[in-house]
């Protein structure tokens, strides 16, 4: 495991505490009255005709893992046609949300409807 697989794993940890906590930054959650954070405030929709951000389904930490699934099952030449598809290079530079769920969904693919469930067994 790399150290930016963990770093990836730890992030995507974080964000899902941050959104069982209601989306609250550990600022926001410690109960300061009048304060918000800068990003409950940058990222509400404006209303004015835009469309509404994309909302990731898988994080990158799960599309990491089902990619490297695919590369030992399948061969590191199917990964790289997977993101290659996608307009990248290698799967460190997929930033964006909605192409990090393509990804995932191209992996889901390719390992067949059987191990589609996501199971958490890697036999670590």
């Amino acid at each position: 495991m790399t150290i930016e697989t963990k770093i990836d794993e730890l992030i995507a940890a974080l964000d899902r505490n941050t959104a069982a906590q209601g989306g609250k930054t550990s600022a926001g959650a410690s109960g300061s009255a009048g304060t918000t954070s800068t990003k409950e405030t940058t990222t509400k929709p404006s209303g004015k005709g835009k469309a509404a951000a994309y909302e990731a389904q898988h994080t990158k930490a799960e599309a990491q893992a089902l990619a490297n699934k695919v590369k030992d099952e399948k061969g590191v030449e199917v990964i790289r046609g997977l993101i290659k598809k996608l307009g990248y290079d290698k799967l460190a530079d997929i930033a964006k949300a909605e192409d990090l769920d393509k990804l995932y969904d191209a992996c889901e693919a390719e390992l067949g409807e059987d191990d589609a469930g996501g199971s958490d067994d890697d036999g670590i």
